[in-house]
């Protein structure tokens, strides 16, 4: 037996996953972090962190158009 929130937390998954494009962002978002975390901890500006962010925001508008 689920509880609501898990079913609630599965009926989102299955919505947001249900677009492919979606589904392959949300899958390639997921790996960026997995790899980002696997890399060795390092320490980040706040700064770098925006840049970094706005550097892959162009290229995703980029590879859109």
């Amino acid at each position: 037996m689920l509880l609501a929130d898990e079913l609630s937390a599965l009926l989102e998954e299955v919505y947001l996953l249900r677009s492919p494009a979606n589904a392959q962002r949300l899958f390639q978002a997921l790996n960026w972090s997995k790899e980002r975390l696997s890399q060795t901890a390092a320490t980040t500006s706040l700064e770098e962190l925006r840049q970094e962010l706005e550097t892959e925001i162009e290229q995703e508008k980029a590879t859109e158009v």
